[in-house]
């Protein structure tokens, strides 16, 4: 490794070494900037509260005329100042970040039209000059790149704009310099603007014609380029590179084919030849005789925020053979971006000695005028031929990358010395502002009437009325409960089932008819009775299953009608800003759930807590239908234990025995799986014997029960189906009994269920101890909505936009403080050769 390499890498190296600090100063920065700008507007809010109230008081007035006197003269004038040196002091602090998260030295490299800077590019790159073009009259650089020494493979990434950043970049200032008003908003508006070809007003400046050119040549392009503003990056070959970054040349090229318009910047990846230093990088500026591209802003960004030395390429001729104004005005761009870097250190004048056009004597000459006039500012002249490869080694690459070997890490130092300095000043000023605005507007605040005390008063009232509204609703669910009556759509539900559930029985068993049904059953019990039998039992108990199976949402209904009802009571007291309305397809707890989150969110757990018991209700009573009806739903059986009393010609509500309570059992009830041994039958006809048949034949008292002796089988079958039907309804309306009634107990038990929910929410919201400082706290932020009289927009406002400036000030002064404690601690450090 060279000794110029070694310098290099450790700069580098000492540049990632300050990432941290330079980012987090950067970080402050852009705080402290938002906070003065929030804070002016901020006084500017205090103001406009103040001229809104409709009766102020005396002391309101008092705040007024202090208010306006500071905030329409002194204090906004100084914080505008303020603003603007932070606005100042940013653009160096950005140059900073950049530069320490730069892993290369750049050279900058820019030159006026037709001064060789092209083809000093290819030398030192060894690109074709199809990647770096150049014409002998024409500016051919339409578009930056920055070029990298990098070993492998050559390639080439663009930096795409989008349609935003093109139309404010590039056509904003061009319809500004051309004086044609705003730029088109949208891409339909640009593809049908028509530009004139001359200016249309007749006085207007002579260089106005250049500007109306660029802007005909985007639009009549635009179709080339158009699908390419999207962002993003784009990779392309080196072959393909020319017409993303150039201009196209007459005669040659498709005019109206230019997508270099859509390109932001290009990025290449080349091996330089005959350069043994890596971590270089060139950055290509756009010449400074280019009509329309905004040179003086790329300049100030590109060479402040990419550039570590600018080389300034230059080539004599017989009418200009010393700096002429465009020189100078290249060195005072240059001038006002190096950030603290000394110009003799930053920049760099490269003479190209143009044998073919220029005599030796003459080009002597201009050498010594152009480094007379240059070492007044120090800066130092370089004389290699552009386009010997040579000379360019030895005469430019060594020399720059000596100099930034030897003084890049002061350079860097210089740099960084600069920014400390200027913050560490206006985070000083800014701290004596903040702190001052701090003491008067707590001085105003003091004088108001006490708002604070009227605010907590207001939320006792309102814990009080809650609680009274709360009492009227448990009063209802204590009602019920008291009467012995069920939840109104847990009874309706429960009824409608019965209900359903009897017609369809009555209805032939759900097969339209007694008649219809015995026509389909009598063929299953002729083929096999015990068959037929249990098939029936199986659709009707699933039928009933699934009838009394909808109860469970009638249950649900009752839960969310409770939340409704308190949901709706919380609104008009707490607004629609707290409890949002339902809409439709909304859930019925979503209300209560929102009023949950914003309780959560604002420290008012207390009410939180109530809010989740409540919404966990439904949760909490489980399924009435798996509790309640299914165990008498499963009894719907062809060995229940009262099926024998249907058989024996007694009368179901003879022989009915007393429903059980819900969940249990009549004491002789059969399993619920299996059959009860019984006394062995005579053997059935073959075809008549059931599926579930032992070895010996069917078992139980059903193979008795089925089938008659006697007459042919169609007789048989005839009088078995006719007796099934009888027993099918009669335990069928039986069991609906059952139901019905165990259900509307259960019913009745939650309604005193939803009566404890109701004063178990009750007692949480409006007696626990502290419960009116959570009130407080999740009624602030809509404290106007709720009590419009007491807090219109007045005298609120005007106490909230003070504690605003108030806090803002805190902000942005803690922000100053840091800056100014971070900035000396690294200013030491820096004075100590760090």
């Amino acid at each position: 490794m060279s000794d110029v390499q070694r310098r290099i890498a450790a700069a580098l190296e000492g540049r990632r070494s300050q990432r941290a600090f330079v980012t987090e100063l950067a970080d402050l920065w852009t705080q402290l900037s938002s906070g003065l700008a929030d804070l002016d507007s901020g006084i500017a809010a205090a103001s406009q509260a103040l001229r809104s109230l409709e009766r102020p008081s005396e002391e309101q007035r008092r705040v007024s005329d202090a208010l306006s006197e500071f905030g329409s003269a002194e204090g906004r004038r100084r914080i505008a100042e303020l603003a603007r040196r932070a606005a100042d002091a940013q653009a160096d602090v950005e140059a900073v970040v950049q530069r320490v998260h730069r892993d290369t030295v750049n050279l900058g490299v820019v030159g006026m039209t037709k001064a060789g800077k092209s083809t000093l590019l290819r030398t030192i790159t060894g690109l074709p000059d199809d990647v770096i073009p150049s014409t002998e009259n024409d500016p051919t650089t339409a578009t930056s790149s920055r070029i990298y020494h990098r070993s492998g493979p050559s390639s080439a990434t663009l930096s795409l704009h989008t349609w935003e950043s093109f139309r404010d970049g590039y056509l904003a200032p061009l319809h500004a310099a051309a004086g044609l008003g705003p730029a088109p908003s949208t891409r339909g508006q640009f593809a049908q603007t028509h530009y004139p070809h001359v200016p249309e007003d007749p006085d207007a400046r002579a260089d106005v014609q250049k500007f109306l050119t660029r802007l005909i040549a985007a639009r009549s392009s635009f179709a080339s380029y158009e699908p390419l503003l999207r962002g993003g990056e784009l990779d392309v070959s080196l072959s393909r590179l020319r017409p993303f970054v150039a201009y196209p040349v007459e005669g040659v090229h498709d005019p109206d084919y230019r997508p270099y318009h859509a390109v932001r910047g290009v990025r290449i990846e080349q091996a330089f030849p005959n350069l043994d230093v890596s971590d270089v990088g060139l950055v290509d500026l756009p010449g400074r005789g280019e009509a329309g591209l905004d040179v003086e802003r790329q300049f100030l960004q590109g060479i402040r925020n990419e550039v570590d030395l600018l080389l300034m390429v230059k080539r004599p001729t017989v009418a200009s053979a010393f700096v002429t104004e465009e020189d100078w005005q290249t060195i005072r761009l240059a001038d006002a971006a190096r950030g603290g870097v000394g110009l003799d250190d930053f920049v760099f004048v490269v003479v190209n000695r143009d044998s073919a056009h220029l005599p030796q004597a003459l080009f002597d000459n201009a050498i010594q005028r152009i480094t007379t006039e240059t070492a007044k500012r120090g800066i130092r002249v370089l004389a290699p031929d552009v386009a010997d490869p040579g000379q360019v080694v030895t005469g430019l690459m060594e020399p720059a990358l000596a100099h930034l070997a030897a003084r890049l890490a002061e350079m860097d130092r210089a740099a960084v010395t600069r920014v400390l300095q200027t913050v560490e000043q206006v985070g000083r000023d800014v701290q004596a502002l903040t702190q001052e605005v701090q003491q008067r507007v707590r001085g105003w605040r003091s004088q108001l009437p006490n708002e604070q005390d009227a605010f907590r008063r207001l939320a006792i009232d309102l814990r009080n009325t809650i609680a009274l509204d709360l009492t009227a609703l448990l009063a209802r669910y204590d009602e019920l409960v008291q009467d012995d009556r069920p939840i109104e759509d847990l009874e309706r539900g429960i009824t409608e089932a019965a209900q359903t559930m009897r017609a369809y029985v009555d209805a032939g068993l759900g097969r339209g008819s007694r008649e219809a049904w015995t026509t389909a059953t009598e063929r299953a019990y002729a083929a096999g009775a015990l068959d037929a039998k249990q098939d029936e039992y199986y659709r009707l108990r699933s039928e009933a299953s699934r009838v009394f199976g909808r109860i469970d949402l009638s249950l649900s209904q009752s839960v969310e009608r409770l939340w409704v009802e308190v949901a709706d009571l919380l609104r008009e007291r707490l607004t629609e800003g707290l409890v949002p309305p339902s809409a439709g397809g909304t859930a019925a707890d979503e209300p209560l759930r929102a009023l949950r989150g914003t309780a959560s969110d604002h420290d008012a757990p207390i009410i939180a807590a109530a809010l989740t018991e409540l919404l966990d209700l439904r949760i909490n009573f489980g399924s009435i239908v798996l509790r309640v009806a299914q165990p008498i739903v499963r009894r719907i059986h062809w060995d229940a234990d009262d099926i024998l009393l249907v058989n024996v010609g007694e009368s179901a509500s003879a022989t009915a025995p007393t429903p059980p309570a819900a969940g249990r059992r009549y004491q002789d009830d059969p399993p619920v799986t299996g059959r009860q041994p019984r006394r062995a039958a005579a053997a059935p006809p073959r075809r008549s014997r059931s599926r579930s048949d032992g070895p010996d034949g069917p078992t139980g008292p059903a193979s008795d029960r089925d089938l008659d002796f006697g007459g042919t089988e169609r007789q048989q079958a005839q009088r078995g189906t006719r007796r099934l039907y009888e027993e099918l309804t009669t335990i069928l309306h039986r069991r609906i009994d059952e139901l019905e009634q165990a259900l509307l107990h259960e019913a009745r038990t939650t309604a005193s269920i939803l009566a404890a929910a109701a004063d178990r929410f009750f007692v949480q919201v409006s007696q626990t101890n502290e419960v009116e400082w959570h009130y407080e706290r999740l009624t602030r932020p809509v404290q106007r909505q709720i009590w419009p009289a007491m807090f219109d927009g007045g005298g609120a406002a005007l106490i909230a936009e003070l504690t605003r400036v108030d806090e803002q000030a805190l902000t942005t002064g803690t922000a100053a403080a840091r800056i100014v404690a971070l900035a000396g601690a690294r200013r030491l450090h820096t004075d100590a050769g760090a």
